[in-house]
Order: C-alpha cells, then sequence, then structure tokens
C-alpha cells in the first residue's frame, strides 16, 4: 500500500482513504492537493476509478495513491465497498477507513486531526465506537425517512444512524469487516444509510462531534433548517438519480425498518412517478419511477437503469 502522507507522531491510530473519482481529473487534483496540506495526513490513500481513466491513474500515482480501476462503471456504493475489499486486504492493517470523493476535499486544515482525535477519545469512552464524523442523522424506522439532528443537540458527542456523504467519515476497520462493508447492489445512493444502519444492527455505535458539527452548519449556512429533505427539480439530467433515489429509499425501509415504513415510501414514490409524468408530460418518466417503487419492494438491486441523461430504459436482466 503507498502512502501520501505520514501519520502523526502522536496518533495512535492508522487511517486509509478510500477515494471514489469519476471523470473528474480536475477535481480529483484539487482533492489530493488538499489532502496533503492537512494538518494530519492520511497513511494510505486508494483510489477506485469508476472510469479506468489514464488521467486518473497518472494522477494518483503523481500523489503516491493506490490506483484501482473498476473496469466499470460500479457507482459510489460498489466502487467503496472495491476500495474496502483492497485495503483490508494490506500487509499491515490499518485502523481507520475514511471514505472520499474526488470534489469533496476538507474544507479545513485540520479537519483530518480533528476527526481522528475525535475517534481516538471515543473508542477510549466507548468500545462499541464503529466510527466519527463530520456530518451525521438518524433513521425514523416507522416512517423510512431520515431526520436531522436539531441545532440545538450538537453539543458533545452525538449519536446518530449514519453519517452525510462526502462529509470525511471514518469508520473502524473491525467492524467494516464484521458487517461487511457497504451494499454494493444499491450502486448509487444511501449506500451511506444502509453501512450506518447495518453497523447499528450489530450494537455498534457512531458518533459526531457536536461542536464541529454545529462549526460546519454555520460555515455552510445551514444553521435553522428543519429538515434534511431537498427540493429536486424534474430536469433531465436526474431521471436515472429519481430512480435509484426512490429504489434504495424502498430497500432500506424494507430490510432497516418497520412495515409502516414501506408502506409509507412506497406510497410516496408513487406520488413521485405521477409528479414525474406530469412535470415531463411524458408516460416513460411516470413509468420509470413506478418500476423503482416495485424494484425496492422486491429489492431488485444492481445497476438497472443506465446512469446518463437520454437512457432511461430497465435492464431486462
Amino acid at each position: 500500500m503507498t502512502s501520501i502522507g505520514k501519520a502523526s507522531p502522536e496518533s495512535p491510530s492508522t487511517v486509509c482513504g478510500i477515494l471514489v473519482t469519476y471523470k473528474r481529473p480536475d477535481q480529483l487534483r484539487i482533492t489530493l492537493e488538499t489532502l496533503g496540506l492537512q494538518t494530519r495526513t492520511l497513511d494510505a490513500l486508494v483510489i477506485v476509478d469508476n472510469d479506468k481513466s489514464c488521467t486518473a491513474q497518472l494522477i494518483a500515482e503523481t500523489f503516491g495513491a493506490l490506483y484501482v480501476p473498476a473496469g466499470e462503471n460500479l457507482g459510489p456504493a460498489g466502487a467503496i465497498a472495491l476500495g474496502f475489499d483492497r485495503a483490508l486486504d494490506a500487509e499491515e492493517p490499518f485502523d481507520w477507513f475514511m471514505v472520499l470523493d474526488d470534489d469533496d476535499p476538507p474544507t479545513a486544515p485540520d479537519d483530518i486531526e480533528r476527526l481522528v482525535d475525535f475517534a481516538v477519545q471515543r473508542t477510549k469512552r466507548d468500545p462499541r465506537c464503529a466510527g466519527v464524523g463530520l456530518v451525521g442523522a438518524r433513521y425514523n424506522r416507522w416512517l423510512g425517512k431520515l431526520e436531522r439532528i436539531p441545532d440545538s443537540d450538537l453539543v458533545g458527542p452525538v449519536l446518530v444512524d449514519y453519517f452525510g456523504g462526502n462529509q470525511l467519515p471514518m469508520y473502524r476497520s473491525v467492524a467494516i469487516r464484521e458487517s461487511g462493508g457497504p451494499t454494493a447492489a444499491l450502486f448509487f445512493g444511501l449506500d451511506d444509510v444502509d453501512l450506518g444502519m447495518r453497523l447499528r444492527s450489530l450494537r455498534y455505535s457512531l458518533w459526531i462531534d457536536g461542536c464541529l458539527a454545529l462549526e460546519k452548519r454555520r460555515m455552510h449556512g445551514r444553521l435553522g433548517l428543519s429538515s434534511l429533505a431537498a427540493r429536486r427539480s424534474f430536469d433531465a439530467s436526474s431521471l436515472w438519480r429519481r430512480y435509484y433515489s426512490t429504489r434504495n429509499t424502498i430497500a432500506i425501509a424494507r430490510i432497516h425498518g418497520h412495515l409502516s415504513s414501506v408502506v409509507i415510501t412506497s406510497c410516496r414514490g408513487v406520488a413521485a412517478s405521477v409528479q414525474a409524468g406530469i412535470a415531463f408530460r411524458s408516460p416513460g418518466a411516470f413509468r420509470l419511477n413506478l418500476v423503482a417503487v416495485f424494484a425496492g419492494i422486491r429489492l431488485r438491486l444492481g445497476r438497472t437503469v443506465e446512469p446518463t441523461t437520454d437512457k432511461t430504459q430497465v435492464r431486462s436482466s
């Protein structure tokens, strides 16, 4: 395993980054440069390329990272799972894995240092700590929805059910081994929720630093929000994303929630199908989202819709 930096001499933990990239070489380079400027750098970095790009490989090798071509677009879920597998096979085992994205570098120079310090503190007080992160939320098993932690509750360590995507989540290697890591078949979206819920079902705990989380909300102008829900426009580029969002939301409700959550998320999916059909004036848009509903109920996962703006045909396999 090649390294992109040396661990802090005072740090008792080793951290390997798992970074997924896809057709964004400029952003990848910026992210790697930012990682190299952290006050506490990673001990190793695995870059999984969903595009098998020579440019991405050259950039990875320039920064001393281990380049892993996925061979095909595995989606974020599949690529992260592949990265975990490669990191777990390292001759010298790592204590923690940090999940990264090619266009979301750390926003402060000491983000990694503060997270590692927080991880060390939490594992001393909580042997079942499986991960720490900058941003997290809770999952309502009855309603099948994600619930934001109120600003007023962000004081000290805060227990959550999952870490927000692209927010430098760190997972203990022992917990990843036991849980099996991310569910690659989810392909796109909510794999972080599924991983968090599986860790919680194994009686592991996930923590965020409330003070750090509040600091990030203030920095990004997200104080005072009451919900995690974001408005989504019905543009052509979001059809396939909406498919996976609907399907995976229902699938996670089936796996981790109560029957009521499956019913509620399915009804939401049907309503979204009608909304898409009206917005596009297209029966195809209606059918695609409706197929997502039944796929989620039946747990028909995998890459079943092509992630492009012009191909919305469901695979027959």
